[in-house]
């Protein structure tokens, strides 16, 4: 009786070199060709049936296991305009808009002249109060550069932290 192969995935490359041992030895048993390459005669059979897959001129990889390369058309899809979308989706914003103010200059004074009183604000006056931030930039576009250099500056000082934790 036989022993009982175990089942293993065989890389392109020696699919090939089986294939060419069959058309090298042409009047070889089947059987004996399995026993040689120590597969099971099953494996040898569907080898054997798709020798014509296996050729050097479709051009699978060597060390591939499997006749059918994955495909990931998902991703290759996957545009800028993709993400921008989702981040309209989510309902970032994207530009920086001017907003109306919701409450009106008049009630601003009144509300101004009550912290003024409560925390004794007296030389402060409410214009420098309202419009110290003017200049402040609160939301913009990143460009691609900036992205990169911000996450480059945070690399670079994690890097640096584990270096002098090193030494």
């Amino acid at each position: 009786m036989t022993q009982k192969l175990e089942r293993c995935s065989l890389s392109v490359a020696e699919k090939r070199n089986i294939i060419n041992y069959i058309d090298k030895n042409p009047m070889t048993k089947k059987l004996a060709i399995a026993n040689k390459f120590e597969i099971p005669a099953t494996t040898f059979a569907t080898i054997f049936k798709f020798k014509d897959k296996f050729s050097e001129e479709r051009g699978l990889p060597v060390k591939s296991r499997r006749l059918k390369s994955c495909e990931f058309n998902d991703v290759e899809e996957f545009t800028e305009k993709t993400i921008a979308n989702c981040f309209k989706k989510s309902g970032f914003k994207v530009t920086c808009e001017d907003e109306e103010d919701d409450l009106p200059l008049a009630e601003l004074a009144r509300t101004w002249q009550r912290v003024q009183e409560e925390l004794h604000l007296q030389e402060t006056e409410f214009e420098y109060f309202v419009t110290f931030d003017n200049d402040l930039d609160v939301c913009g576009e990143l460009t691609d550069a900036n992205i990169i250099t911000s996450v480059l500056s945070v690399a670079t000082t994690e890097a640096d932290k584990h270096e002098e934790e090193e030494s």
